[in-house]
């Protein structure tokens, strides 16, 4: 909680903080209110919820982009063109968690030999998805992922677009 409070009143504001935000974060995790944690969404309901507005950055991105938006996401991600389509396809059949899914196995070549646990929850919840990454990475020892021949190297420039969703 502390760290997260330290990041975001460095990273989105400077004077108020502690008075505008860092109350709803004390509660958001717990400690303030009804002290409820609460927990993060699944896919599905994020897959469900409304769409993110202007300036708003969250959901699911498979559901929530464009083809063109999500292609050039995969493409600044290093994936290569065979395993877009793959990916964008289950995008246009509405399966938008296989896609996840797919995209999981591009990102992260033999994942499923490599991990004992099994990735069959990677399309249903956010953390599983980026439990399996860290998993994936321990396993290789942090080694590149992008070996191989799955997936180019991406642009050295960072994607700040990008978020996750809570």
């Amino acid at each position: 909680l502390e760290d997260a409070l330290t990041y975001f009143e460095r990273m989105f504001a400077t004077k108020g903080f502690s008075k505008e935000y860092a109350y709803n974060w004390r509660h958001m995790y717990g400690k303030e209110g009804k002290r409820a944690s609460y927990p993060p969404y699944s896919c599905a309901k994020i897959i469900n919820s409304n769409a993110p507005n202007a300036n708003e950055h969250h959901g699911c991105p498979f559901k929530h982009s464009t083809v063109h938006e999500v292609t050039n996401l995969l493409g600044r991600l290093g994936v290569s063109g065979p395993h877009q389509k793959a990916i964008i396809a289950q995008q246009q059949s509405h399966n938008y968690q296989l896609a996840c899914v797919e995209h999981f196995k591009v990102a992260h070549p033999n994942a499923e030999n490599r991990l004992n646990a099994q990735i069959d929850n990677l399309g249903n919840h956010p953390n599983a998805w980026f439990q399996a990454s860290v998993a994936y990475d321990k396993a290789t020892g942090g080694s590149d992922k992008m070996t191989g021949s799955t997936m180019t190297p991406p642009d050295t420039q960072p994607d700040h677009t990008q978020s996750t969703t809570v």
